[in-house]
């Protein structure tokens, strides 16, 4: 008879991991964000991803779902870090070092922010009452986007 070996098997582990993230993410969604959306002032910049997608540390109490707590930026999409194609890559710096220095500008603001697929906070981000997405869009860093299917850009051109 095969013996059976004590304690949890990797798979069990990753499985009861992503229960518990779809678990927090639930109790956040409900506890933390209203149905308009929840709003965050005095917000704390740690590291800024690409264009769309940063990290802060939110003004609240708990630290397990308040410090580094990953943000991407409603209604646009900019270039990917992650890519293989040239012009993307140069786009997806330049829009992240865009980004970076506009988070830097003053005190930001989260608004609006409800959750996306994949548990980051999704909201409207301004510092000293101006919009991001309406910045990046106007300099040509970023493409609208509402969820669904992405629209291929062809970054070379994009200008």
């Amino acid at each position: 008879m095969a013996k059976r070996r004590k304690g949890l098997s990797q798979k069990n582990i990753n499985a009861i991991v992503g229960i518990l993230i779809a678990l927090a993410g639930a109790y956040i969604a409900k506890n933390h964000m209203g149905s308009e959306g929840e709003n965050f002032n005095s917000v704390q910049l740690v590291s800024v991803y690409d264009g769309d997608t940063f990290t802060v540390n939110l003004p609240c109490e708990s630290d397990t779902m308040c410090k580094n707590a990953k943000v991407r930026v409603n209604a646009i999409d900019c270039a990917e870090m992650k890519t293989e194609d040239i012009c993307e890559k140069a786009a997806a710096k330049k829009a992240q070092k865009f980004s970076e220095n506009f988070l830097h500008g003053g005190e930001i603001q989260l608004l609006n922010c409800t959750k996306d697929k994949y548990f980051r906070l999704l909201c409207d981000v301004e510092v000293n009452s101006v919009s991001l997405a309406q910045e990046l869009l106007k300099n040509k860093l970023a493409v609208e986007y509402h969820g669904k299917t992405k629209q291929k850009i062809d970054w070379c051109k994009f200008k």
